[in-house]
């Protein structure tokens, strides 16, 4: 089985006064990083939740001040371009494109 939203998945995620179960969101965890999961209780302290694909909870509760936003719109894939783009190769390579095509544009402007 695989979860709602698949790993290196583009996502918005607008900040709301109020989030309800069921909601997917997104937030950042306790090593800071992003993460988006869906509400399967509140808490007085927060909210716990689980990614659909995981059997379990999250074990820790999320602080209501930890949260990103609710999940408005997802683009399947474009995720992993963002992340390759973070990687040394990935700017590399980003690099070498934009000097090609400003080396192409001005070989075109002499001609």
């Amino acid at each position: 089985m695989h979860g709602t939203i698949e790993s290196g998945t583009f996502i918005i995620a607008k900040p709301d006064p109020q989030y309800y179960i069921g909601d997917i969101i997104a937030f950042v965890n306790e090593h800071d990083r992003s993460v988006v999961h869906r509400i399967v209780e509140q808490t007085d302290d927060g909210f716990i939740t689980k990614g659909d694909n995981n059997p379990r909870n999250d074990p820790k509760v999320i602080p209501f001040d930890h949260v990103l936003g609710r999940v408005l719109f997802v683009v399947p894939y474009v995720g992993f371009t963002t992340l390759f783009l973070q990687t040394s190769v990935g700017m590399s390579i980003f690099g070498i494109l934009i000097l090609t095509v400003f080396a192409s544009k001005k070989s075109k402007k002499r001609n």
